[in-house]
């Protein structure tokens, strides 16, 4: 294409070339009328504009819609599920088995069916596609149900690694003694053959629940769940041994008011997560002490009185929660480094 012939492409002030006047008078029936005079002259006291500019912004805005748009719609597909469909299941190490046949490289994990790890196996599972569990030495995971958004499977007994990026209440987890409900978080289950078991949250937050108990658990925090005593008291898990130990104690024998003394005494700023989630369980006298120490490291909000919070006022209550700077478990999507591992 000669430079001339380049020049009328661009704005009409070179020779144009024989074929392009041909497809000019071809399409010229296609030709959309010309702009309004108004849109190249500037307005009084400014300087013209010219167009090429707002073109840029209209090609600029154009692709952010289109941007937002596929990552909406990706968001939402990630989200979605065919309930009933199988899972995705890769062997990590050794030789895990899906309805006692080998996982030698990738499997489907079907509704129904038992994923066994012996001491040298390790697997991955995709949970639909919302995160993914990994499945330690020594453990046997059931997948009990998938839905459009919700999941459901059982580990009796060993231990998993979750990483979810996924709504409130995604996947849920059966152990023995309690189910545990993903808030949006990477955590640690460990469940024994006996039904004890403890979760340690590294990232968001979970649930442990029984039909009578309901406890949360925060990143950087753990809790345990036993045989007939269900979910325990959640604490920190840099918290000093004697502090741990107070409180699997108090939870097992909650008129042990050697135990309760050992929490309140050796309980930090950052254990006040302890002190508030033991109000709930305690008597007046007791929930009396708790509130003497919890006071002195996190004040009561503005507002509410000390009356209030021994009520257990619920405004008063959900207010002191949130002067603990724990964060909330609906911010699951600023938690996008679970996103990137998974």
């Amino acid at each position: 294409m000669t430079e001339l012939t380049q020049d009328y492409l661009w704005d009409k002030s070179g020779t144009p070339d024989p074929e392009i006047e041909r497809l000019e008078s071809l399409l010229a029936q296609f030709r959309s009328d010309p702009q309004p005079a108004w849109i190249h002259e500037p307005l009084p006291g400014r300087a013209e504009r010219r167009p090429g500019k707002w073109l840029w912004l209209s090609a600029v805005s154009a692709l952010a819609a289109i941007v937002l748009l596929t990552v909406a719609l990706a968001i939402r597909a990630r989200f979605e599920w065919r309930p009933g469909d199988p899972w995705k299941v890769v062997a990590l190490s050794g030789s895990p088995q899906i309805a006692g046949s080998l996982v030698k490289d990738r499997a489907h994990f079907s509704v129904g069916q038992a994923l066994v790890t012996d001491a040298a196996s390790r697997a991955r599972i995709r949970v639909a596609g919302l995160g993914v569990v990994d499945v330690e030495p020594g453990s046997r995971v059931r997948l009990i149900a998938t839905h459009a958004r919700r999941h459901q499977i059982a580990l009796d007994y060993g231990t998993i690694s979750a990483r979810m990026w996924a709504p409130p209440f995604s996947l849920a987890v059966d152990t023995p003694s309690a189910s545990l409900f993903d808030l949006g978080c990477a955590f640690t289950l460990h469940v024994e053959s006996g039904g004890y078991g403890i979760v340690q949250v590294t990232s968001g937050w979970v649930e442990f629940e029984t039909p009578l108990r309901s406890v949360t658990i925060p990143a950087g925090a753990e809790a345990v769940t036993r045989p007939e005593l269900g979910p325990g008291t959640p604490y920190f898990s840099d918290a000093t041994p004697t502090f741990k130990t107070a409180v699997l104690a108090f939870d097992s024998h909650p008129q042990d008011a050697g135990a309760l003394a050992l929490i309140v005494s050796n309980a930090r700023s950052r254990d006040a997560l302890t002190l508030l989630s033991l109000l709930n369980r305690l008597p007046l006298s007791q929930r009396t002490v708790v509130l003497d120490r919890l006071v002195v490291l996190v004040p009561i909000p503005d507002g509410y009185t000390r009356e209030d919070v021994l009520s257990l006022r619920t405004d008063a209550m959900d207010t002191y929660w949130k002067a603990l700077h724990l964060g909330s478990p609906k911010s699951w999507l600023m938690n996008w480094k679970d996103l990137l591992s998974n």
